[in-house]
C-alpha cells in the first residue's frame, strides 16, 4: 500500500517591504523549512534548565532564537531577474528589535513548527536530557 501526500513542497511566501522612499527594499519571507525549525528549537531547548526540586523549566539564553529563524527564512529580492539572496544573521542583528519581532510573528503564522513548545514539552525535553547525562555516568565503583 502506498503512502501519498497531496502537498506542495514549495514554501509559502509573503512579500515584505522594509524602508521608505529610495531606501525601501523588497524581501520575501518564506515558511520555515525543517532546517530552520531545528535551528530555532535547538536554541530554545539547549538553554532550558529543569529545576528538579520544583519540576519547573526555566528558559535560558534564547535571545538568538528569533533572529536566527528570521534570517533562515528571509530573502532580499534585489533584482527581478535573479533569485533572491538569503539575508544573513549579521544583517538581521543590525535591525530594530521590534521589526525582527514582527517578522518572527508573521513567520510563526506561516510555520507551525516555530510555535514554542508547551511547558509540559519543555519539562519532558529537560528530563530526557538529564536522563541522558545520567546514563553516561557509572555509579558502580
Amino acid at each position: 500500500m502506498a503512502i501519498e501526500f497531496d502537498e506542495d513542497l514549495a514554501p509559502t511566501e509573503q512579500d515584505v517591504y522594509i524602508g521608505k522612499g529610495e531606501k525601501r527594499k523588497h524581501y520575501i519571507l518564506r515558511s520555515a523549512s525543517v532546517d530552520a525549525v531545528v535551528q530555532y528549537r535547538n536554541i530554545i531547548s539547549s538553554n532550558a534548565t529543569l529545576n528538579t526540586s520544583t519540576n519547573n523549566v526555566t528558559p535560558g539564553a534564547v535571545a538568538m532564537a528569533q533572529p536566527t529563524a528570521v534570517a533562515a527564512c528571509l530573502y532580499l529580492k534585489f533584482d527581478p531577474n535573479r533569485e533572491p539572496r538569503k539575508v544573513t544573521i549579521t544583517e538581521v542583528l543590525t535591525w530594530p528589535g521590534h521589526l525582527v519581532d514582527k517578522l518572527f510573528i508573521e513567520l510563526q503564522k506561516m510555520s507551525p513548527g516555530l510555535q514554542l513548545p508547551s511547558e509540559k514539552e519543555h519539562k519532558a525535553e529537560a528530563e530526557a536530557a538529564k536522563n541522558e547525562q545520567g546514563a553516561g555516568t557509572d555509579s558502580s565503583s
